[in-house]
């Protein structure tokens, strides 16, 4: 469990439509994505990295090349396909 977090009153879990994908978040934020839908096939979203940033093993993350100015501009990350 996450820090201050109450499991039953702050997170939810939303299935993306036409999917078996399941997003877990607080009202605030998404955290976890499960994509074959509760499985171990899961990672964190952004937003968790930058709560929890010891999430991951690494200090890098990749994206692809000319990214990173929109990023910095204010523009979200996205993943294409998913609403």
């Amino acid at each position: 469990m996450m820090k201050g977090l109450d499991e039953k009153k702050d997170f939810y879990d939303k299935k993306i439509k036409k999917t078996k994908i399941h997003v877990y978040g607080t009202k605030e934020n998404p955290l976890i994505v499960d994509l074959a839908g509760k499985s171990k096939d899961f990672f964190p979203t952004l937003y968790a990295v930058m709560l929890y940033p010891t999430l991951l093993k690494t200090n890098r993350l990749v994206l692809n090349a000319g990214v990173e100015k929109f990023l910095y501009k204010g523009a979200n990350l996205m993943w294409p396909g998913v609403d």
